[in-house]
């Protein structure tokens, strides 16, 4: 990661900047913008040349937004990709370590799975203890078993 304080996401700063930027440089943001973050993954050569722009212009571009270059650039991004396809309990756990045990959605969290819910997908039981408070969640590999309106592991 990069010694420098966190930014906000690519996408927002692209659109904060915009009124910022020369002519070329708006039009690989618009470019970018259009079809992101798909557009922005590839190399730096075939990025400016989808958007009808220099290599050069690229580098500027993602200096100008607060990069030392593409391949800060592309490790961001790359990491915003990994959050966007993370499933959500994993984006839960990783929020609720800094979130107080009082947040609507840890509450929410404890009613629903305190409960004993289970949450099931093709191939994993999701459990919870009973125990309130823990704040650890089971995951074990199952057989889903039941009906959709009464799930149950085996």
């Amino acid at each position: 990661m990069p010694d420098r304080p966190p930014l906000p996401g690519i996408e927002q700063q692209l659109r904060t900047g915009f009124d910022r930027l020369t002519r070329a440089e708006r039009q690989l943001a618009s470019h970018i913008l259009r079809n992101y973050p798909v557009a922005a993954l590839g190399s730096i050569t075939a990025l400016a040349k989808a958007a009808g722009v220099s290599t050069p212009t690229v580098v500027r571009l993602v200096q100008k937004i607060g990069f030392k270059g593409d391949p800060d650039f592309q490790n961001i991004l790359r990491g915003e990709v990994e959050e966007m396809l993370l499933p959500p309990l994993v984006k839960h756990e990783r929020w609720a370590q800094d979130a107080p045990d009082t947040h609507v959605l840890n509450r929410f969290a404890d009613a629903t799975l305190g409960a004993g819910v289970i949450l099931i997908t093709d191939q994993w039981c999701r459990r919870r203890p009973a125990t309130p408070g823990t704040g650890s969640v089971a995951i074990s590999p199952c057989r889903p078993t039941g009906t959709a309106t009464s799930p149950s592991c085996s």
